[in-house]
């Protein structure tokens, strides 16, 4: 059976009818026509046109030259203005600092440059130590921080756990609650003779010292990093671990080699926060003493 008798028997059998042309759409350019028009297999041309009614929507939200150039005029004029309020606000009080570190009174000459500040602050043994203190606070802040809120963003936003909403707002609980508040819940339950150490533990390990600092800063700085990384997280397209598996990775190579990776700006940007929000308040409560 060749291939003409095998199409008349499914024709035959289906019932259908043999197709011998097609239309055919062809567009033509016309001088005299602002629209192309279209020609069909009866050959007479079908013109597009347009209703009176987008004509007229089309010319309500039609932009002159003129409003173009204001725009086009108005956009830097209000970017540089911002930019000079903003350096004028940042580098006028910030001048004022500087001249009062590098010349003497905070008199502005050459002859009164002076290092005998810095020399000073550097030398003496109490900032020594408090600036000691305070990157120790900071730098053991900043890891305990970092590394338990990466993997908390972690669960919020790679697994299937339930009651993520209540979980997502007992860490921002924090926020909510006045610092003072949470100094005292810490010293009533951690303190000398806090519920937690003294009644059920009995122990002599207190909140106060450096332990008790860096607790409270951990509490502190939780929400903001939470805030962050559970961003980053949710925008890092998880379709890159899911290929990364098809290929035959296995969990901890994905997590090494793409989870880690594609969130590594967010991990900076959190683990910076962190370190400013509590060298800052750290050195801060050192000079108030």
């Amino acid at each position: 059976m060749n291939f003409t008798s095998m199409r008349s028997c499914l024709e035959n059998l289906y019932k259908v009818e043999p197709v011998t042309s097609l239309p055919v759409c062809r567009f033509k350019k016309n001088k005299n026509r602002p629209f192309p028009f279209i020609t069909g297999s009866t050959g007479q041309p079908k013109i597009m046109t347009t209703s009176p009614a987008n004509a007229d929507m089309t010319a309500q939200y039609r932009v002159s030259a003129a409003r173009m150039e204001i725009d086009r005029f108005i956009i830097p004029t209000v970017t540089i203005f911002i930019g000079l309020t903003l350096c004028f606000f940042m580098l006028f009080p910030l001048s004022a600092i500087l001249k009062m570190s590098f010349f003497k009174g905070g008199e502005f000459a050459i002859a009164n440059f002076t290092l005998e500040n810095f020399q000073k602050y550097f030398t003496t043994a109490y900032t020594l130590r408090a600036l000691w203190h305070s990157l120790y606070v900071s730098v053991a802040t900043t890891i305990i921080v970092t590394i338990i809120i990466f993997f908390y963003a972690y669960a919020m936003t790679r697994t299937t756990i339930r009651g993520k909403t209540f979980f997502r707002n007992v860490i921002m609980l924090p926020l909510v609650a006045p610092s003072i508040v949470q100094a005292l819940a810490l010293i009533y339950l951690f303190g000398r003779n806090g519920l937690i150490t003294a009644h059920l533990l009995k122990t002599d390990w207190n909140i106060y010292g450096a332990t008790g600092i860096i607790v409270s800063e951990v509490l502190y700085c939780l929400p903001h990093a939470f805030v962050i990384l559970y961003t980053t997280l949710s925008a890092v397209d998880i379709r890159l671990d899911e290929a990364a598996e098809s290929l035959g990775a296995s969990p901890f190579k994905v997590f090494t080699r793409i989870t880690l990776p594609s969130a590594k700006y967010g991990i900076f940007s959190a683990a910076a926060l962190t370190f400013n929000s509590v060298s800052y308040t750290h050195l801060r409560a050192h000079e108030t003493r």
